[in-house]
């Protein structure tokens, strides 16, 4: 049997790493062996241990020599292991297999991002050169998005899966407005807020990240933002009487939407490529800010104005099952060794 590693920036946190845990639990129902590699410990004391899930130890606020640390402990790991197929996504992964001696192993990188290496361009550009060099094979979570970034290889497209939660006591309520996500300025959490208090929306803000603080200290006694931070399963506490904002600058797979979609809740999307691919109605997208206060507006009068039609909803969640995708996976492992033939 085919040995599985699938390396992670965490065990949960945002949609890739969610994504990827989903993956790996899926594997193993279906009686692979797979193991779940977590380069960093998350703050909220939710990090999943079992004998096949593998931490480093390296915390996000962790300077260079505890990452450094984290790398050289991964690698010994990956070594006791000796895996068939390694899945990386997100950079730290892609640095730590760009630097790994692996015998026969295959590499798979999947794209999460229209981005990837932000920030970071001249280093990822070396990472991703060097992947090139070991016969990376690329997948993709944006059916948008063919070619990847340096090196302009084809990729195959792979969307990630989406799960079906339970139900919790919840903490929004009708007429009110949630944002899902980490708390980084590509997501751009502020529009959402400054559209929510200028339209006296209340509004739940659900995630964690270095903005979270200062945002926190700016808006947290105006009576109208709530923050939660970082919620394990935060869908099964959203009521779907509440709309969600997405408001980013650019997104990969924008499985927030997705998970919204499946939740049954309103929408309204920032207008930019990597959400008009969803081809929702146009009452579903705003410009900008004062666009998004007016929209808002519009929620308390209409709500059901800004939910998906039920055809709409069919067509996009329709092939997001966790066995249909494991099914695509199982496809390019089958594809990668009947090659070898």
């Amino acid at each position: 049997m085919k040995k599985i590693l699938i390396i992670a920036n965490s065990t949960h946190g945002g949609g890739a790493e969610n994504s990827m845990m989903r993956l790996h639990l899926e594997f193993l129902a279906q009686g692979l062996k797979s193991t779940f590699l977590s380069l960093n410990m998350m703050d909220d004391g939710l990090d999943v241990y079992r004998s096949d899930i593998v931490h480093t130890g390296r915390r996000w606020s962790d300077g260079l020599a505890a990452t450094l640390k984290s790398l050289k402990l991964a690698k010994n790991e990956i070594s006791k292991i000796d895996p068939d197929i390694v899945i990386v996504n997100c950079e730290l992964p892609e640095l730590l297999i760009s630097v790994t001696k692996l015998n026969s192993c295959k590499i798979i990188v999947v794209e999460h991002t229209t981005r990837p290496w932000d920030g970071r361009r001249p280093l990822g550009v070396i990472v991703r050169l060097t992947l090139l060099l070991k016969r990376t094979i690329w997948v993709t979570v944006n059916s948008k998005q063919s070619r990847i970034w340096p090196t302009r290889n084809l990729a195959t497209h792979i969307p990630n899966p989406i799960s079906v939660p339970n139900r919790e006591k919840e903490i929004t309520k009708k007429q009110s407005a949630v944002f899902v996500g980490r708390l980084r300025p590509e997501k751009c959490p502020e529009m959402a807020i400054q559209a929510c208090i200028e339209s006296s929306t209340v509004i739940s803000i659900i995630g964690d990240g270095k903005l979270r603080q200062e945002l926190e200290a700016q808006y947290g006694d105006s009576g109208l933002v709530r923050f939660y931070g970082y919620l394990d399963n935060p869908w099964s506490r959203i009521s779907p009487a509440s709309i969600v904002i997405v408001s980013s600058e650019y997104e990969g797979d924008g499985i927030v939407v997705l998970e919204a979609i499946q939740n049954g809740n309103p929408l309204l999307l920032r207008d930019i490529p990597d959400l008009r691919r969803f081809e929702l109605n146009n009452v579903n997208y705003f410009k900008d800010q004062v666009e998004l206060k007016k929209q808002l507006r519009k929620f308390k009068e209409s709500p059901d104005t800004f939910r998906i039609p039920g055809p709409d909803r069919d067509r996009i969640l329709i092939l997001r099952a966790i066995n249909i995708i494991c099914g695509q996976w199982l496809a390019v492992f089958k594809s990668i060794f009947d090659d070898e033939r």
